[in-house]
């Protein structure tokens, strides 16, 4: 049996890592069922709805640059809301990752006088709330490259999500990174195309139809320099 500790997840906030301000995180899946029973069924029926769910990260104020503070509040007040990617054991390619897109319903900031100051966020998917595996981990890249194969053991026929965060960007004049899929680890195609990134940025991205077997992170890179970054993604 395979166990995951809290102190070995991750968690990323648009273009932060908190990490190391984050104490814990909730994060709960759903899907909405509608009452579909009528006169001839033998018992209750469910007709399947949108998906939905909730998130949630608790951590320790820090009003630093870049840290929860100001990466909450900017979520807060800004329309690009927020996109939150828990990896909910070690980071690893083929780890599972929690991720959702949306808004910022609640901020509490609890202070106790023998306690450090509280920073307490709930939010408010749109689209639902997705599982799915670690793609690239959180890690520098300084040339074109591509991750290792994650394989499903067989395709699916509802589409993906794939989330980018990137932390850190310096020199390239641009980097194209890709979810892409193969059905035999061999000829791969793209899946999911993300804007091209010239900064730290982030960004959830959906596609219909099918996904083959195989999953994984590509990155084709512009000029010399550096970008950390992770990538995740998720059959529907």
């Amino acid at each position: 049996m395979s166990r995951s500790h809290g102190k070995d997840t991750r968690v990323l906030v648009n273009s932060a890592h908190l990490s190391g301000s984050i104490a814990g995180w909730h994060f709960e899946h759903q899907r909405l069922y509608a009452d579909a029973s009528n006169l001839l069924s033998t018992g209750e029926q469910w007709h399947p709805g949108q998906l939905s769910g909730s998130l949630g990260i608790s951590g320790h104020f820090n009003a630093a640059a870049g840290d929860i503070e100001a990466t909450l509040d900017t979520a807060r007040t800004t329309a690009a809301g927020l996109l939150v990617t828990i990896f909910a054991e070690t980071p690893a390619i083929g780890s599972w990752a929690f991720f959702g897109e949306g808004n910022v319903s609640a901020l509490d900031y609890p202070g106790a006088v023998k306690d450090l100051v509280k920073v307490e966020l709930t939010g408010t998917p749109n689209d639902g709330v997705d599982v799915g595996v670690t793609l690239h981990v959180l890690a520098s890249e300084t040339a074109d490259g591509n991750s290792t194969n994650v394989d499903n053991t067989a395709s699916s026929a509802g589409g993906a999500v794939g989330t980018l965060h990137v932390t850190a960007f310096s020199g390239f004049t641009g980097v194209v990174f890709k979810i892409q899929h193969s059905p035999d680890n061999s000829a791969w195609s793209d899946l999911i195309t993300f804007t091209t990134v010239t900064a730290a940025t982030w960004e959830r991205k959906t596609v219909t139809g099918t996904v083959n077997r195989h999953l994984r992170g590509f990155w084709d890179v512009t000029g010399a320099g550096s970008a950390t970054f992770a990538i995740a993604g998720a059959r529907r």
